[in-house]
């Protein structure tokens, strides 16, 4: 499970002999973790130093100017923490990464939010990380006065150009932070920017310079790199009956984006290992190669150089048979890697939102899902249509079970999820746009001009019979498939195998045409 990614840039004055230095420093600077003789990698830097249970490797890619280092421990309750660091020292750019796993033995997993490395603090206090556009990175959060108003417009309105994610908290109705801001720095350092409004007599300063699109009063924004991802708003009012929530939310909300975020394989311990694993591969064989030229024009009078040339032509095509099968079994073990970083993710989500004396009620396998939450959100919606006030017991146990779940009971018998305010289910708000489309009796030509609106909740739309419309639900897995096929020149649609099918009328016949049919289709689907 990745519980720290960070990627900084570097300042110059990171030079390969420093990092490693930084290194020792980091590891022999404890009370726990020293390894022995670790000083040796000053002189090679490609060794294994330790023993079983705690070891450092370090592993130079010379052609790219990388080096990339792992430390791991395995602890008495089975966990193996592994903390890798890789600078290109070409690019100027170092990710540091903390990742836990474990071998699951059907106990209750207790949830975890990992603190950042204290190599971080090092490359903070020895000044060698680069500023971030317009902050530094620190540990400590960054006031906004009247001098750098203009610091956050430009956050807010996407101007600033930073690498890391921004959180800004704003100051209460009586002029206190909503939380602890000291902690959540360090909880976030190296992960985000943290600026705190100096007075809550800036208000009308900041809303005037941000265009009244700033946090006020206790809430707290975050504002991401990524112009596609909206920034999250987290109201203080919200969070009255737990304040630590708060953070736990903001820290939750960050880890989940850099978790998300696409890194270059040469920027992790297993990509370099890969690259140069290849390009070992690729020296041996150069090597055969040139001993076989060589013996070549050595016995160029002699009668065995077809003989030669066939042995030599067989072990190359050996060797391309053996790095083939390397490549394929490399792609199959990173694609695994992919599937089990996702689902430990979505279980340590899980975990860390449930409140500490739940346990598991119901299982369900995630890939049979036709989009996030959808088993869950159905299972809460059938629980709450049983919830009857007049049997107390099963009223009470069924309510108790869909809190515990993240959603919230209305006295109208509604769900809404506990977290984001008065957020709709995502299987309400996919059949208020279902609705909302089938019900204006659109004919063939205007539902093929919705066809997108279709194909985001993963609804194909296509012809039947007699011209008629065929709506075709097959979810967000199989709208990526049908995007792979299409990108690969094939017909998805005769191959898609789905029972969710309805079929439409190319021209309504009467003015609840469309009413009836959204009204199959929901009661079908959703």
């Amino acid at each position: 499970m990745l519980i720290y990614s960070s990627m900084a840039s570097t300042k110059e004055t990171l030079t390969p002999d420093v990092f490693v230095d930084l290194i020792i420093t980091w590891n022999q600077g404890g009370k726990f973790n020293r390894i022995d003789g670790i000083d040796k990698i000053r002189e090679n830097r490609n060794v294994r130093i330790g023993t079983k249970d705690l070891w450092l490797e370090i592993q130079e890619y010379r052609d790219k100017n990388i080096i990339a280092t792992r430390l791991e421990q395995n602890d008495r309750r089975g966990s193996v923490w592994d903390a890798d660091f890789v600078v290109n020292f070409n690019e100027r750019r170092l990710l540091a990464r903390l990742d836990r796993s474990f071998v699951y033995d059907g106990s209750k997993l207790a949830a975890f939010r990992g603190k950042p490395p204290y190599f971080i603090n090092l490359l903070i206090d020895r000044g060698y990380l680069e500023k971030d556009d317009l902050f530094p990175v620190l540990y400590r959060p960054i006031e906004i006065n009247e001098d750098n108003l203009n610091d956050l417009r430009d956050v807010i309105s996407g101007r600033a150009q930073c690498q890391m994610p921004v959180v800004y908290v704003s100051k209460d109705a009586v002029d206190h932070d909503p939380l602890n801001v000291d902690e959540l720095c360090k909880r976030l350092k190296g992960l985000a920017h943290i600026l705190v409004e100096k007075e809550k007599r800036l208000n009308r300063e900041i809303q005037y310079a941000c265009e009244s699109r700033n946090e006020y009063n206790g809430a707290v924004g975050l504002y991401f790199p990524c112009s596609e991802l909206k920034p999250m708003r987290f109201h203080h009012d919200d969070y009255w009956h737990n304040p630590n929530q708060l953070a736990d939310d903001v820290v939750d909300a960050v880890c989940e984006y850099v978790a998300h975020a696409k890194v270059d394989p040469l920027y992790t311990w297993d990509g370099v290992r890969y690259e140069l694993l290849k390009a070992r591969w690729k020296s041996r064989g150069e090597d055969v190669k040139l001993a076989a030229e060589k013996l070549q024009e050595a016995d160029k009078q002699s009668s065995s150089i077809a003989e030669i040339n066939a042995a030599f032509d067989q072990f190359s095509k050996e060797m391309e048979l053996e790095l083939n099968e390397l490549r394929e079994e490399n792609k199959r073990l990173q694609k695994e890697a992919l599937e089990l970083q996702s689902n430990t993710a979505a279980l340590a989500q899980r975990l860390k939102s449930a409140p500490d004396n739940a346990i598991p009620l119901l299982y369900y396998d995630p890939s049979q899902e036709f989009f996030p939450e959808e088993f869950r959100e159905m299972a809460a919606q059938a629980l709450a249509q049983s919830c009857d006030p007049n049997r107390e017991r099963r009223y009470d146990v069924l309510k108790a079970i869909i809190l515990f779940n993240g959603y919230n009971l209305k006295d109208n018998g509604n769900l809404i999820k506990n977290k984001g305010g008065n957020a709709k289910l995502e299987v309400e708000q996919r059949v208020d746009i279902l609705k909302n489309e089938l019900q204006k009796n659109r004919n063939k030509d205007e539902l093929s001009s919705v066809q997108k609106i279709f194909n985001r909740m993963g609804i194909l739309v296509g012809q039947a019979e007699n011209n008629h419309v065929k709506l075709i639900y097959v979810g967000d897995a199989g709208m990526e498939a049908v995007r792979r096929q299409k990108k690969n020149n094939r017909n998805p649609k005769n191959q898609l195998r789905s029972k969710y099918v309805e079929i439409i009328s190319s021209t309504p016949s009467s003015a609840r045409s469309g009413k009836n049919a959204s009204h199959r289709i929901i009661n079908a689907w959703f």
